[in-house]
């Protein structure tokens, strides 16, 4: 048995330390909080079970959380980055406040702000470091070092303009003047802390409660001091709207409501109703309430039996452990043993109790007294402020000097800008003014490049027919010069033999024969003369000149015209479609240069079954509806319905385009 209680034991502490966190505490934390992998927790996982985790749970797995810290110190050293370091000694603090270990989290609270001096990253966190340093020292008795600290806080919160950081600044200064019982002080601190909860929510919210019956507490304690009725009233109050509010957990809240009543029954000296008070708050219901902390209506009720001059209560307000900070406890106790063994004649016994009570009293004195040259230290921080505050106005008007002198010099430059502006715009017009002109030189150029075509197509063609002229006129030479005189020379021969025939028959015979061959002889000669004339007629070639576009408009060219030609139609093409289909192609290109604005212009001619196609697009500004009834337009139609085919033209913001076909013989 004792073999696997030990094998037990190893195999949770296996899990805690090699896991990170048990499977017990796992399960326990809300989907949200729950790391990915539950044997190797992150640091930023940690971090934010350590910060978010209820308290309970932590209460629960204590070996877990402080694992999770033992963890974070061990990687803190590692970190180099400021704002990871504040973060993680947030959250090793964090755990030692949340055991109740208060000089171990000052420690780490401590190293926190030093992380950071020039206070920019994680100003909320290192700020609330400021505000638990704070109400360190007022748990402590240094109120001198925990309103030092509420300044650097308060200096931070006016930087990072955080609403929590306030709340937090509000409470910690209330903490101390009522660790100074300076009540008056005090309340108007703990009313801007419950103001900022919001009304509809306030009351589920644990915190507020608490701090809420703190003020029945604070307003208990000044009617113990001043006796006033309104105080009393004040209390009562408090406490039923508590009561009203939180019946839903009167086991959870009743007990400390209870108690206030019996404190005030008590300083009211109503010893009965203080008991009837404190029986309530100690009933067996509340015991089980993380509130209930039952010294103090214990003692004060055992003390309100001995005044009433009951014995019972003796032994037990003898046997209370009361907390050694809790100064009034342990003076009233002193004063009401004092009174006792008064009033029944032990005189040693009641001197002694009253030395106590006098020592107690002082202490309380003392606290006082610190109290007051507190107060005059607060007195000596408003100065300052107020320093610091015409210290604020002066750089503010500084400020302001400085943003009339900005303005001027703003409209300066502004006018700076509207003249470059104006510039801008002035280039701008002449850029695309030169662009026209571009535009207009290359349309002058395109016309010129047709005359050149032309010309050289003139050339060409006169070169030509001189050849073939020169060629006719050879075989005309040729021809006159051997086939007519040897047909001239069978003429006479025949004449001659018709004179010298003996027949009738003969002579007719060659009289045929003679008119055949001066019939032989003038075809001849015509010929002769026909190889002299010339029967060229002018052409147009299309497809050179979608190619000669293409090599003009190339690079450098603001408008560039891509082409595609079907190598095979120069060899079915004829004269009139060439003619036509140069005419077509002219005018689109000559719109474009004027009209469309183009950067860029597409040419195509092909073959498709029968028909020869042809595509002409551009990427300009189309053309407007006035522009598409012109004669350009309109001859083109003509052109291409003389083939024998049809032509459709489009236009829109995105270009204009021409499409049209006719078949291959016209």
């Amino acid at each position: 048995m004792t073999k696997y209680f030990l094998i037990l034991v190893f195999y949770c502490l296996f899990q805690i330390s090699y896991g990170q966190i048990s499977d017990g505490l796992f399960k326990a934390l809300p989907d949200t909080l729950q790391p990915k992998n539950i044997r190797n927790v992150t640091e930023q996982e940690a971090i934010k079970i350590i910060l978010n985790a209820p308290i309970s749970l932590a209460n629960q797995h204590q070996d877990n959380f402080r694992l999770l810290a033992v963890n974070l110190k061990k990687a803190i050293a590692k970190v180099s980055n400021p704002a990871t370091k504040i973060r993680f000694a947030e959250a090793i603090a964090g755990v030692y406040i949340l055991f109740g270990e208060y000089d171990s989290s000052f420690v780490w609270y401590e190293k926190l702000v030093s992380f950071d001096k020039s206070q920019k990253v994680e100003l909320d966190i290192v700020c609330n470091a400021y505000i638990n340093m704070s109400m360190y020292y007022t748990e402590i008795n240094q109120p001198q070092m925990a309103i030092e600290m509420l300044h650097k806080a308060t200096d931070i919160a006016r930087i990072n303009n955080d609403p929590e950081d306030a709340r937090g600044i509000n409470l910690a200064y209330f903490q101390i003047y009522s660790q100074l019982s300076l009540y008056h002080q005090a309340l108007p601190y703990l009313n801007n802390f419950l103001e900022t909860e919001p009304p509809l929510t306030r009351w589920d919210n644990n915190d507020y409660t608490d701090r809420f019956l703190t003020k029945a507490r604070i307003y208990s304690y000044l009617f113990r001091e001043e006796g006033k009725p309104a105080y009393a009233d004040s209390v009562k109050k408090l406490i039923g709207e508590v009561l009203i509010a939180k019946k839903a957990q009167s086991s959870f809240w009743y007990f400390h409501c209870y108690k206030t009543l019996g404190f005030l029954e008590y300083y009211k000296k109503n010893y009965k109703q203080a008991i009837n008070f404190f029986d309530k708050s100690l009933s067996a219901e509340y015991k089980n309430s993380r509130l209930y902390r039952p010294f103090a209506p214990e003692l004060y009720k055992n003390a309100s039996l001995l005044l009433m001059g009951n014995a019972e209560g003796l032994g037990a307000l003898l046997a209370i452990n009361i907390p050694e900070k809790d100064f009034y406890t342990h003076k009233e106790r002193n004063n009401v043993l004092y009174q006792y063994y008064k009033k029944n004649g032990d005189d040693k016994k009641a001197l002694d109790y009253y030395v106590k009570f006098r020592a107690w009293t002082d202490s309380i004195d003392v606290i006082g007294q610190k109290g007051k040259v507190f107060e005059a230290e607060q007195k000596y921080s408003v100065a300052q402020k107020e320093a610091a505050i015409a210290t604020l106005e002066t750089e503010k008007l500084q400020a302001s000097i400085a943003q009339k002198r900005t303005m001027v010099i703003g409209g300066f430059i502004g006018l700076i800008l509207v003249i470059l502006a104006l510039v801008i715009y002035l280039s701008s017009k002449r850029q695309i003014a030169r662009k026209q002109t571009e535009r207009l030189g290359l349309l002058e150029e395109l016309s010129d490049m047709e005359k050149e075509m032309e010309l050289d197509r003139l050339r060409h063609q006169t070169e030509k027919e001189q050849e073939i002229i020169g060629q006719r006129q050879k075989i005309s030479k040729n021809l006159h010069d051997g086939v007519s005189s040897d047909l001239v020379a069978v003429r006479y021969l025949i004449s001659d033999l018709k004179a010298k025939a003996e027949t009738e028959e003969a002579r007719l015979l060659l009289a045929d024969v003679e008119v055949e061959v001066q019939t032989v002889y003038d075809r001849s000669r015509d010929f002769t003369h026909q190889l002299n004339e010339s029967n060229a007629k002018e052409e147009y070639n299309a497809l050179e000149l979608v190619e000669n576009l293409t090599l003009r408009f190339g690079v450098g060219s603001s408008l560039k015209v891509q082409s595609e030609v079907d190598p095979l139609l120069d060899k079915i093409i004829t004269s009139q479609q060439n003619s036509e289909l140069y005419k077509v192609v002219k005018e689109a290109v000559a719109n474009c240069l004027k009209h469309s604005g183009a950067t860029q212009m597409e040419i195509k001619v092909l073959k498709q079954d029968c028909e020869i196609v042809f595509e002409i697009k551009d990427n300009g500004h189309g053309m407007s509806s006035e522009k598409k009834a012109g004669l350009g337009l309109a001859s083109m139609r003509e052109r291409v319905r003389l083939l024998g085919g049809d032509i459709k033209i489009e236009t829109n913001t995105s270009g204009f385009r021409i499409y049209g076909s006719f078949p291959k013989t016209a």
